[in-house]
């Protein structure tokens, strides 16, 4: 279950849930306030959903927060996606943080991958 009700996040639209490829402890979730928001965050738990902890520190979600990846290899790459195509990773488990734009006027985008 994704972090609710403000227990981990004032946040409470979840869009994706991921468990990592490398660890079936780690889940990985995209929380936004709406379907069609101005904001995100992405949020890591490393024990099976019972606590849950924001990992995108540093990066601003221009729309709702819709899909995340994780690297099938290399458990420290992770990509998360927004709506209007911003797109964010990290190779360091999320101590820093890129963003990478999509083409302009690409939006609603519901899903990224790693590979």
């Amino acid at each position: 279950m994704a972090p609710h009700s403000g227990r981990f996040s004032s946040l409470t639209y979840c869009h994706d849930v991921v468990v990592s490829p490398n660890d079936p402890r780690v889940v990985f979730t995209c929380l936004s306030p709406a379907a069609f928001s101005n904001d995100g965050s992405l949020y890591r738990s490393d024990d099976l959903a019972q606590s849950w902890r924001r990992i995108d520190h540093g990066i601003k979600a221009n729309s709702t927060l819709m899909a995340v990846s994780v690297h099938p290899i290399d458990p420290a790459q992770v990509f998360c996606v927004t709506r209007r195509g911003q797109v964010f990773g990290t190779e360091d488990s999320g101590d820093t943080w890129q963003e990478y734009r999509l083409p302009s006027g690409v939006e609603d985008v519901y899903a990224v991958a790693c590979r």
